[in-house]
């Protein structure tokens, strides 16, 4: 995938969550989670507020290209 400049994207795929409060029929919400291995415990966080969790799907997540000579976040 490449920008409007010609340079190379970075696509991460994380999940998104869709969750609903059973006793409020018109309250529901999109949890995004960058990766596979926070997918358990955002799903027990909700769980254990209410929240029932209807789907866990991919969503693409486009990240910026950085600078040359930065480091990475950790």
């Amino acid at each position: 995938m490449f920008d409007r400049c010609g340079r190379r994207r970075v696509v991460r795929v994380g999940l998104k969550i869709l969750y609903r409060n059973p006793r409020r029929p018109g309250e529901a919400g999109m949890k995004l989670v960058p990766d596979q291995s926070q997918r358990a415990a955002e799903k027990e966080i909700l769980e254990g507020l209410g929240f029932t969790v209807i789907e866990i799907t991919p969503a693409p997540f486009a990240q910026a290209p950085r600078p040359a000579g930065t480091l990475p976040r950790t």
